[in-house]
């Protein structure tokens, strides 16, 4: 599924996408829960290309991230995805507002609470 996703909104073909984590996401809509299940690629072909749906796509060099404007809770699992860890947390909101968010890093036995 995620494979499809990624080639129906860049036209990218990835190559053995792994699975970093998947996250509950609670409170920034009334009476609606996401679950985004999140994978991380360093091999692809293709060429990208725009999607009318998806807005403007572009690469970023990972000093760039910090400053690419995001929902504030995405920073804190990027830099889990780009450290390598595997992950399972709940982050909540208040419509816009960042309340906090717990984690689970099953292949560390760790576990963290904001």
């Amino acid at each position: 599924c995620s494979s499809r996703v990624v080639v129906e909104e860049t036209w990218y073909t990835l190559i053995d996408p792994v699975l970093s984590g998947a996250i509950r996401f609670t409170g920034m809509f009334p009476d609606l829960e996401w679950l985004v299940y999140i994978y991380s690629c360093t091999e692809f072909l293709g060429e990208l290309r725009q999607s009318a749906q998806e807005g403007p796509l572009r690469w970023f060099d990972r000093e760039e991230l910090a400053a690419v404007p995001m929902v504030a809770g995405d920073y804190i699992f990027v830099a889990w995805v780009l450290s390598g860890r595997r992950f399972l947390a709940h982050f909540s909101y208040r419509g816009d507002e960042y309340v906090g968010h717990e984690v689970v890093f099953p292949l560390e036995e760790a576990i963290e609470k904001t």
